[in-house]
């Protein structure tokens, strides 16, 4: 059974706990990356600007301009926070296994669970784009990865792409004589096109090629 780190807890609490059950055979934790993300994201900001959520920003408000560097300060230290999550637990040499996803804290609503080649469209220029990096990118899931890897047991590592949020269509090409029977294609493009996103993630994967 895994114990998965979920949404507002302290990370550090989390990996008490885990040492607590660290006896306990079939018992681990799982580590959803988003989560701890979006968490220390918030808190970091939090530091720097009391009284402003950060979840309470958007890309449309008219105060991000001002802010929009102590944002992306806050959500880069979000990867140093699961890597040392990562680390703690690997120590205790048991199975570990990992929710895969990113995001953003100024994407409203659900601000997880999105590829990690997405990027946050802004209405005006920071760095040369009118877009922000999210939490981890390409980049960040190798070195959770890797990290992982290293701390952990052989073989004792896991993981799963949880990536729901990817809105499009993609023509069913080869498999379109599968839905030849169908009138609407529509919820079938939809999927392939979430399956082609699952596999560009995946194989952002170490050793996936």
């Amino acid at each position: 059974m895994f114990l998965e780190y979920a949404a507002g807890l302290d990370p550090g609490w989390f990996v008490e706990t885990a040492k607590r059950l660290s006896d306990a055979e079939r018992v681990s934790c799982c580590i959803d990356v988003g989560h701890i993300g979006i968490r220390q994201a918030s808190a970091s900001f939090g530091l720097r600007h009391p009284g402003l959520s950060l979840g309470h920003l958007n890309p449309a408000d008219y105060r991000l301009p001002d802010l929009v560097t102590d944002v992306q300060d806050a959500v880069a230290s979000a990867l140093p926070s699961v890597l040392d999550v990562t680390r703690s637990l690997g120590r205790l040499g048991k199975r570990l296994h990992f929710h895969l996803h990113d995001g953003h804290p100024l994407i409203p609503g659900l601000s997880d669970h999105f590829s990690f080649l997405t990027r946050v469209p802004i209405p005006f220029s920071y760095q040369g784009r009118r877009s922000l990096s999210t939490m981890y990118g390409p980049g960040g899931l190798a070195a959770i990865v890797s990290a992982a890897v290293a701390a952990s047991p052989p073989g004792s590592v896991s993981c799963t792409l949880e990536i729901h949020q990817a809105e499009g269509r993609l023509p069913l090409a080869d498999a379109a004589w599968l839905f030849s029977h169908w009138r609407d294609t529509t919820n079938a493009e939809r999927m392939n096109y979430w399956l082609s996103v699952l596999s560009e993630n995946a194989l952002l994967l170490p050793g996936a090629a």
